[in-house]
C-alpha cells in the first residue's frame, strides 16, 4: 500500500486504455472491476517496487478496489 500511495509501485499508467473500457452512456465499472481491467492488459512493470517514483492513476485505482473490498461498499455506494 506504501508503495501505491507513494508512487514507487513501479505500475504504469494505464489511463489511455480507459477510453476503451468505459463507453459513452454506460455505467462507469466499480473499482475493483477497473483495476482488474487495468491489470489485465498490456500492463508491465516499470521498475522494481520502491526504487523510483513515476505518477500511475493505477496506483489510485488498486486503492479503490482495497477500500471496495474492505469496506464491501461500491465507490458509488460509498459517497452517495
Amino acid at each position: 500500500i506504501r508503495h501505491l500511495l507513494t508512487h514507487s509501485s513501479g505500475l504504469t499508467d494505464p489511463s489511455d486504455q480507459l477510453k476503451y473500457v468505459h463507453e459513452e452512456g454506460e455505467p462507469f465499472p466499480d473499482q475493483v472491476e477497473l483495476a482488474q481491467l487495468m491489470l489485465s492488459g498490456n500492463n508491465k512493470i516499470k521498475f522494481e517496487p520502491g526504487t523510483q517514483a513515476f505518477y500511475s492513476n493505477l496506483n489510485y485505482i488498486i486503492l479503490g478496489a482495497i477500500i471496495e473490498i474492505t469496506t464491501q461498499l461500491s465507490h458509488k455506494d460509498r459517497y452517495s
